[in-house]
């Protein structure tokens, strides 16, 4: 069994080991390991040793030319591909030619795979391999071989036996459709929220120029009743102004009545000193009084 797996180190040390021989752009990193652009599968073909042959000589010829990704999976062919694949990558690190932290190899599992062949009785096979009763899994296989249904179709099988496998070319058809659908979905739903985002950014936009109008309505206002505020104040002013200089007036004239008046006693007390015969009738006048 070979041990291991790819590491960052091994993956880089498999890029620096081609050289210029690689492309500067054949080879990707993901999660710190150093990836071929290019992979190699191990799915189609036949269940037998001549094909085994060719997946082990491909395999072993990608990882010389600079492909340090393997793809297979536990039902590839009966489980015939990992296989080839296991003893072609024995054989090549065996020789020097990679280390095992140098290939990402990938598979997968979940299947209740064949071991190696297409078994007489796929049913009885399923039930020895899992929990389910042969009674169970049979009328299953018959439903999928069904022409509706075109997941399994019969084969060719010993009188008595009934066997199946993977109707590939009929789920082709059903795997696009799907995939069509999906695709129209997506942009689908792409465009609604595209649309989406359109009207709300229309909203939003209508929103600002409610707000933009409401602020000029305010500073409108404001300005108007500053301008009114000066005004009001500025004629208050002028009005006190005029009223300063109104009292200033009527203080000046009342100063200059009383200056006349106190001048006009002071000549009437003058005539009356210099005439003796008023005087003295003014006296007699008094002590007549």
């Amino acid at each position: 069994m070979i041990t291991g797996f790819a590491t960052a180190e091994g993956t880089a040390a498999y890029r620096a080991g081609l050289g210029a021989a690689a492309a500067p752009e054949h080879f990707r990193s993901w999660r710190g390991l150093t990836l071929s652009s290019v992979g190699i599968g191990t799915y189609l073909g036949a269940e037998d040793d001549a094909t085994d042959r060719s997946y082990r000589e491909a395999v072993t010829r990608a990882v010389a030319v600079g492909i340090n990704v393997v793809d297979s999976a536990v039902n590839y062919r009966y489980q015939r591909s990992e296989r080839a694949v296991g003893v072609a990558l024995r054989d090549v690190i065996a020789s020097g030619g990679v280390t095992r932290d140098q290939v990402v190899l990938a598979t997968k599992g979940g299947f209740v795979p064949f071991d190696g062949a297409m078994p007489p009785n796929p049913g009885a096979y399923l039930a020895e391999n899992s929990d389910i009763p042969v009674e169970q899994i049979q009328p299953v296989l018959a439903a999928l071989a069904r022409k509706e249904a075109s997941i399994l179709r019969p084969v060719e099988a010993l009188e008595g036996e009934r066997r199946y496998e993977i109707y590939h070319d009929a789920l082709g058809p059903v795997i696009l459709e799907w995939t069509r659908g999906h695709r129209d979905a997506r942009r689908q739903a792409a465009a609604e929220e595209k649309i989406r985002l359109e009207a709300e950014e229309q909203v939003a936009a209508a929103r600002r120029r409610t707000r933009q109008r409401a602020q000029r309505a305010v500073l409108s206002v404001g300005v108007l009743g500053g301008i009114a505020l000066a005004v009001t104040a500025a004629v208050a002013l002028q009005s006190a102004r005029e009223a300063s200089l109104s009292a200033e007036r009527a203080n000046v004239a009342l100063a200059t009545a009383q200056a006349a008046q106190e001048e006009a006693d002071q000549l009437r007390d003058a005539a009356l000193a210099f005439r003796p015969e008023t005087t003295a009738a003014a006296k007699r006048s008094n002590r007549l009084d």
